[in-house]
């Protein structure tokens, strides 16, 4: 999928039986003359296959600790909610060791 749209963004085809020719390092100028000014277009030149699988490693990365710190974050969650119940308990504890100790 990814490498469908890698092909689709750098406009290749899927069989290289008619290879394109190489495009020059330069972007094509292209000039056109409306009301008596002159504007030059810059057509984009498609970005390189190693820019583009270097940027698909960072995203990846990045995904991974975001999922990473989200764990975290669901863990420590998971952590706070259990403090009042085992602060209950512990009070809980407290009161039936006081009682006890009176007893005796």
């Amino acid at each position: 999928m990814v490498a469908g749209k890698v092909r689709l963004a750098m406009d290749l085809q899927k069989s290289p039986a008619n290879p394109k020719k190489e495009t020059p390092s330069k972007p094509p100028l292209s000039s056109s003359t409306s009301s008596g000014n002159k504007f030059i277009q810059v057509q984009p030149h498609p970005p390189d296959v190693a820019e583009l699988l270097r940027v698909l490693e960072e995203l990846r990365d990045r995904e991974s600790k975001l999922e990473t710190e989200l764990l975290e974050c669901k863990l420590l969650k998971e952590s706070v909610s259990i403090v009042p119940v085992l602060e209950n308990n512990g009070a809980v504890k407290n009161t039936e060791l006081d009682r006890a100790l009176k007893e005796i």
